[in-house]
C-alpha cells in the first residue's frame, strides 16, 4: 500500500467538519421571496398605511379565496396538467349562488350547495372534454373559460349582485371575524391544512 493509497483512503473516511451554523442554501423559492419581501417594502415604505391591521386584514381576506382554488390546482399542476378555467368555474358558482339567494330566496346553505354542485359538474365537464376529445386539458380549459365566464355573464347580466341577507347565520359565520381575522382566512387554513 503506497502514500497515495493511504491518504487517498484517508481522505474517504473522514468526516466532513461540521460549522457551529447551518449553512444557507439556495432554494428555487429564495428569490421568490426576496422580491415579495422587496415589493411589500416597495409599496408599505411610501405609504405607511398599507402595513395598518385593516390593510393586512383586506389582503388576506381577498386573497383566502384565491388561496382555497390554488390548493386544488396543485393536485393537477403535480399531474402535469393545467385548468385554466378554475376562475371561469369560481364566478359561474358564486353568481349562481348569489341570484339563488337574492332572486329565488332559496336558503344560503343550498344555495352554496347548489353552487358547490355546479362547480363539481363544470370541473367534471372538462374532464369529460378531454377524456372524449383526447386534447389536452389544458387546451380544453383555454376554451371552457370564456364558455363559463359567458355563462357567468349572462347569469348576472354583466351586474354585480348585491342585497343579500346579511343578518342569515350563514353570513354571520362566513362573513365574521374569529380572532380578529376573517372566517374566509380559516377556511383558507383548514383547507391547506386538510389538503396537505
Amino acid at each position: 500500500m503506497t502514500a497515495s493509497d493511504i491518504a487517498s483512503d484517508a481522505k474517504r473516511h473522514a468526516v466532513p467538519r461540521q460549522l457551529p451554523w447551518p449553512r444557507w442554501r439556495w432554494s428555487e423559492d429564495t428569490g421568490l421571496i426576496i422580491v415579495f419581501v422587496l415589493m411589500v417594502l416597495a409599496i408599505g415604505i411610501p405609504h405607511p398605511e398599507f402595513f395598518s391591521f385593516g390593510s393586512i386584514k383586506t389582503i388576506l381576506r381577498q386573497s383566502a379565496l384565491v388561496g382555497i382554488i390554488a390548493f386544488g390546482m396543485v393536485y393537477l399542476v403535480a399531474m402535469v396538467e393545467i385548468d385554466l378555467s378554475v376562475g371561469g368555474i369560481f364566478a359561474v358558482a358564486s353568481s349562481l349562488s348569489a341570484l339563488l339567494i337574492k332572486f329565488h330566496h332559496v336558503d344560503p346553505w343550498i344555495a352554496v350547495a347548489l353552487a358547490l354542485l355546479a362547480g363539481v359538474v363544470l370541473g367534471g365537464l372538462n374532464g369529460v372534454l378531454t377524456s372524449v376529445l383526447k386534447v389536452p386539458l389544458i387546451i380544453v380549459s383555454l376554451g371552457t373559460l370564456s364558455a363559463y365566464f359567458g355563462l357567468h355573464l349572462i347569469l348576472s347580466d354583466g351586474k354585480a349582485i348585491y342585497g343579500l341577507p346579511k343578518s342569515h347565520p350563514f353570513f354571520q359565520i362566513f362573513g365574521s371575524d374569529l380572532l380578529q381575522l376573517p372566517a374566509s382566512v380559516w377556511t383558507a387554513i383548514v383547507c391547506a391544512i386538510v389538503l396537505y
